[in-house]
């Protein structure tokens, strides 16, 4: 297994799983909402919104040991995205 980090422009970047963080909004009044960050939004706006229509139906809220992972049918060069 090979794991790499490197600093890049996620919405291009090819690989077979790309793992982004995702945490709770506290400063929210609303519960249970997650704040993505820019390089999150970056994603979920090439995925047409998909990143936080799924997050929100699965009831992920950004807490600690929560993951999710989507499949991005093409719309990225990654073939998934891990939400961690």
């Amino acid at each position: 297994m090979l794991i790499t980090t490197k600093k890049h422009n996620l919405v291009d970047f090819s690989c077979d799983l790309l793992v982004v963080g995702l945490s709770e909004n506290l400063g929210d009044k609303t519960e249970g909402k997650f704040k993505l960050n820019s390089a999150s939004n970056a994603l979920n706006k090439a995925l047409d919104n998909l990143l936080i229509e799924e997050l929100s139906e699965e009831g992920i809220k950004g807490k600690f040991s929560e993951t999710f992972v989507i499949h991005t049918h093409g719309k990225l060069r990654a073939k998934k995205v891990a939400v961690i």
